[in-house]
């Protein structure tokens, strides 16, 4: 009798999503609708304190950046809706762009196809006197971290194969960066395509065709002419080639220029995906990389602005 009562009693707690393993985190877009307001008054509390980073408050704590912020994100979905397109972001710096899309795509009751990949540093420089990327052979990769890399893009089935698998039952994939020059983009592109060139002839071109990279251009403001952010543009559609490119300008002075530069500062504080520079390639595991307190309550900030009645005159759509 005793043993039916229990069994009856675990059944009513995960029905009714009491079990803690089933309650989502509260930065989530449904753990975040689960937060009585005492709650959300405590961790808004505990953001104001915790939210400080090197260079000062966290742009999430200004409303005005967030408005800024998500008026981007509602960009990138009338370019690439949701229901139809997965994107991925390279790296730490366009991470939150998706989260958010993430948060007001959830917050419609929409899907929300939009993840993150670890990627960081480059072997390339850039120079601004020739405008050109130069290999720098002493921060090549070395063979075994390639393939270590490549082996961490296919847990994810973004290898050639999986990514064929995937686009030929309809999904389109897209690679979103974060950039200045493009340094980082052009190391990331040299590993597909020294996966591509081991494709048929046919399945490169399938391949070519599978992929898009949405890279958001957010021009050094040292180098501010036309002229060199016209060249840059030119530089990335080379690099991206054979691949479908889109590139968003983001222009130096504007609200969107200081908000995607500031989502591009290097803090381990607040990151949303494991550091992982060639050197860490095989040895640490991004797929378990826990979020720290300070991601988890920018993700939560990104909720309480678009979920909560407080902010509802800034919910609309721009």
């Amino acid at each position: 009798m005793i043993l039916q009562l229990l069994f009856l009693l675990v059944i009513f707690l995960c029905d009714n999503n009491l079990i803690a393993e089933k309650i989502p985190p509260f930065y989530t877009p449904a753990g975040y609708r689960l937060l009585s307001e005492k709650q959300k008054e405590k961790l808004r509390e505990k953001a104001e304190e915790k939210l400080v980073l090197k260079k000062g408050r966290h742009l999430f704590l200004n409303n005005n950046h967030l408005t800024t912020l998500f008026e981007l994100v509602y960009e990138i979905n009338k370019l690439y809706p949701p229901t139809e397109y997965t994107l991925y972001a390279l790296g730490q710096s366009p991470a939150y762009l998706l989260e958010a899309c993430n948060i007001l795509n959830n917050a419609g009751e929409s899907s929300a196809n939009r993840y993150k990949i670890a990627f960081s540093s480059s072997w390339y420089t850039f120079s601004y006197v020739r405008y050109q990327y130069n290999e720098d052979p002493a921060r090549l990769p070395s063979e075994a971290q390639l393939n270590s890399y490549i082996d961490y893009l296919s847990k994810l089935s973004l290898d050639p194969k999986n990514i064929l698998k995937r686009t030929q039952k309809g999904e389109k994939i897209v690679f979103v960066e974060n950039c200045r020059t493009g340094k980082g983009l052009f190391a990331f592109i040299t590993i597909l395509q020294r996966q591509r060139d081991q494709l048929s002839t046919a399945e490169q071109k399938q391949f070519d065709e599978s992929i898009e990279f949405l890279v958001i251009l957010n021009p050094d403001p040292f180098y501010p002419s036309n002229e060199s952010i016209e060249t840059i543009n030119h530089l990335l559609r080379q690099m991206v080639k054979p691949f479908k490119c889109h590139i968003m300008l983001i222009p130096i002075g504007t609200k969107q220029h200081y908000v995607m530069a500031g989502l591009g500062v290097d803090s381990d504080k607040d990151r949303l995906v494991l550091s992982f520079p060639p050197k860490k390639w095989g040895i640490e595991d991004p797929t378990t990389f826990n979020l720290a307190e300070e991601a988890q309550l920018a993700l939560f900030t990104l909720n309480d602005y678009w979920q909560s009645k407080k902010y509802g005159s800034k919910r609309q759509a721009p």
